[in-house]
């Protein structure tokens, strides 16, 4: 089965992530049935987050066979979402994505077996 043009990007669930720690964003161009663009390796995409605050190591980014992995960061404590779109304006956004503060478990002093967040 050859797929159709581009018509959307689906940009799959990011589970929470840490503040400031690298994570990684999949995008899969699909035609109007849902199959993956696999004959697209040249189109550019360019990725924003709803909040301007999630930083992307390269962008835009290329398909490869259809599909890209991008790599982001984000160091603010929020709620956001992640948004692909091409020259021809076709798009694709993410769920929400949490951006969490990993806690600190970093132990000074007392009793080592403590793991309480913050000591």
């Amino acid at each position: 089965m050859n797929p159709g043009a581009i018509d959307h990007y689906l940009v799959p669930p990011i589970p929470r992530k840490s503040s400031g720690w690298r994570f990684n964003v999949n995008v899969t161009a699909q035609d109007v049935y849902g199959n993956i663009v696999t004959t697209d390796s040249s189109t550019s995409v360019t990725l924003s987050s709803g909040s301007g605050n999630v930083g992307f190591a390269v962008n835009p980014v290329t398909l490869a066979s259809g599909t890209v992995i991008a790599s982001a960061t984000d160091s603010t404590l929020e709620t956001t979402t992640i948004t692909a779109t091409d020259g021809n304006s076709k798009t694709g956004t993410s769920g929400s994505i949490v951006i969490i503060q990993l806690p600190n478990t970093q132990q000074t002093n007392g009793n080592w077996g403590d793991f309480t967040p913050g000591r």
